[in-house]
């Protein structure tokens, strides 16, 4: 009997650990085992129950652990899976948690219709392709568009295998890749676009026209493309006076006008700084390149918004043109050929067209090294004053000094000034040339014992320049010492074609010093007469090509000195004439009434003058 009890007890025992395995199978976790007696065998039998279970709850927890990593993963790779089974002929895909969520699928239904519901219309195709291929055997990868319900679409990348093991069914593993692919686009983006104007970049720009370069030769008995190299004009005056900001929308304001006129197969890039290229892509003939040029000059010659309520009508456009083959059949010839045409539209006065000419290379070149040498010019033995006496024209007492900018280049010799500073200008390097002849002539003047006054010509790209240019002419008169009412500047009527307003203030400024003011090369500008109006200026230069008519030579010129020295007697301004080299002349401007002379029969420019000797020969 004793035996059948131990045999009950333990067989109880055995029954009651079964029970408590199934609810650790359940998902029961805190299920302990106790004796059901005393019987040590019974206790011995629930100590190892209990062991089992815990290395049971071990496991178990483990592998939710790595369940949960696993999804993590899942997560943030963005991956997911889906099955696909065809059972009698119909597919049927069961699609993982993971896929679900990043699908956004309408259906929390593992078994949602793929295709129908969240495959981008255009990829179904795609797809089911895809999966007939892994049917087959094949192992297929690609990328794939989802709809999402808010409406946006995301890129998945799929690979599809078939499953080993059970015919008729295929693995899919999912990787939402739509980051990847925005970051990508943004970097070609970042690498082919200019960051400022959204246009095309150099390096972009070369590989678009090598490529029609190449389309172009395969089209027989067509013209090839067309190149257009645009600088803006007068922008570096932009930078100097209103600052970058206030440049950088010029040239997002240029950029858009320029995209604006050009046709949507056309290639418009930023080059750099105020650069810009546009490629005329398709059979282009001469006269369409011309036309659109045309109408680039007139809209980039349109005032500009600088911000803060201020705009500018200082920029206009120079553009040189060239033509594949027949101006250059690659990429380095024809942007060479377009940028020695720019040249020569510079040349010609700015805010103009030029075709390529072969000629227009070598001049690119020379201008070029010139405006290469021109930065090396304040270098000792280079740039020199030379200084001609201007006189009365009553007695022929000197008055005054003009210094005049002399370059002795060191292989080149003497550089025609004429051919040097237009160079400068258009380079920017006027404002350093130039402010040392303003310097140098001060320091000159301040040395002299009798105080004749020292004129000195400055540039309109100087002035323009409106507080730069006042406060180098104050700091050039505190250098020297040289009183303000011994300096005389001379500029031009080009001086209030651009930034009138910066160049107004500018020069009032510089007056209010007690500096005087002389316009130059009087007659020979746009609108002499409003130039007059617009400011009040010291004295009046007659330029030399009146005067010399004078003495008999040409009643027309002489009518015209006696008008304006009529004019500017009516003003109260006082007269120069330039260009006087003969008695007779200096009589005639004797005769009319006019206040000083300068030219040849007075004194050519030279030496810094000795003042031992107050009047001229």
């Amino acid at each position: 009997m004793t035996t059948h009890r131990d045999d009950l007890v333990l067989r109880e025992a055995a029954e009651e650990i079964c029970r408590q395995l199934c609810r650790v199978a359940a998902g029961d976790l805190g299920v302990r085992l106790d004796a059901p007696s005393s019987d040590t065998t019974a206790q011995k039998l629930a100590l190892l129950g209990n062991g089992v279970l815990h290395v049971a709850r071990r496991a178990i927890a483990a592998a939710e652990a790595t369940g949960r990593e696993l999804a993590e993963a899942h997560r943030v790779a963005r991956l997911g899976t889906w099955r696909l089974e065809v059972i009698a002929g119909v597919p049927r895909r069961i699609l993982s948690p993971e896929l679900q969520s990043l699908l956004g699928a309408h259906s929390r239904n593992p078994s949602v219709d793929l295709l129908g519901t969240v495959v981008h219309p255009d990829d179904r195709e795609l797809v089911s392709g895809g999966e007939a291929r892994a049917l087959m055997g094949e192992t297929a990868s690609f990328e794939w568009r989802t709809l999402q319900p808010d409406g946006t679409v995301r890129t998945i990348w799929t690979e599809l295998r078939p499953d080993g093991m059970n015919a008729g069914t295929v693995q899919a593993v999912c990787q939402d890749i739509t980051e990847r692919r925005v970051a990508e686009a943004r970097i070609r983006q970042l690498a082919e676009t200019d960051a400022l104007t959204g246009l095309s970049n150099r390096a972009n720009l070369r590989e678009r026209l090598a490529a029609n370069l190449a389309h172009a030769g395969r089209r027989r008995g067509q013209k090839g493309v067309a190149v257009l190299c645009i600088d803006l004009d007068g922008f570096k005056g932009v930078n100097d006076r209103h600052g970058h900001a206030a440049g950088d929308r010029v040239l997002v304001q240029a950029a858009a006008r320029m995209r604006a006129l050009a046709r949507c197969e056309d290639i418009v890039s930023r080059h750099g700084g105020d650069e810009f290229v546009i490629v005329l892509t398709s059979s282009t003939q001469m006269e369409a390149a011309e036309r659109l040029a045309g109408r680039l000059v007139a809209a980039l010659a349109k005032p500009y918004d600088l911000g803060n309520g201020v705009t500018s009508a200082a920029v206009t456009a120079s553009i040189g043109i060239a033509f594949a083959p027949g101006d250059g059949s690659n990429v380095d010839e024809l942007l060479a050929a377009a940028d020695a045409a720019l040249y020569g539209a510079k040349a010609a006065g700015r805010n103009g067209i030029a075709f390529y000419r072969p000629q227009l290379e070598a001049e690119a070149r020379e201008r070029r090294a010139l405006d290469a040498d021109l930065r090396h010019a304040t270098a000792p033995g280079q740039l020199s004053l030379a200084y001609q006496p201007l006189v009365a024209v009553k007695d022929g007492a000197v008055l005054g000094f003009e210094a005049l900018m002399r370059w002795r280049h060191p292989t080149r010799g003497q550089v025609s000034p004429d051919y040097f500073i237009a160079a400068a200008e258009a380079s920017g390097e006027i404002h350093r040339i130039g402010g040392w002849a303003l310097r140098e002539a001060c320091a000159e003047a301040a040395r002299w014992r009798e105080p004749h006054f020292i004129a000195v010509n400055v540039s309109p790209v100087q002035v323009q320049r409106g507080s730069f240019f006042a406060e180098a002419v104050e700091a050039a008169l505190a250098t020297s010492g040289l009183a303000p009412e011994r300096l005389e500047l001379e500029v031009t009527e080009g001086v209030l074609i651009r930034e009138a307003d910066a160049a107004l203030a500018a020069l009032r400024r510089v007056r209010d010093l007690g500096v005087r003011i002389a316009l130059d090369d009087f007659g020979t500008g746009y609108s002499s007469l409003a130039t007059l109006q617009a400011f009040p200026f010291d004295k009046i230069k007659i330029d030399r090509r009146f005067v010399s008519g004078l003495g008999g030579a040409s009643a027309q010129n002489a009518a015209i000195v006696r008008a304006v020295l009529g004019l500017a007697s009516g003003l109260g301004i006082p007269v120069v004439a330039e260009g006087v080299e003969t008695s007779e002349q200096l009589l005639s401007l004797r005769a009319e009434g006019c206040a000083e002379a300068q030219g040849w029969l007075f004194g050519r420019p030279g030496a810094p003058p000795s003042m031992a000797t107050s009047s001229a020969n």
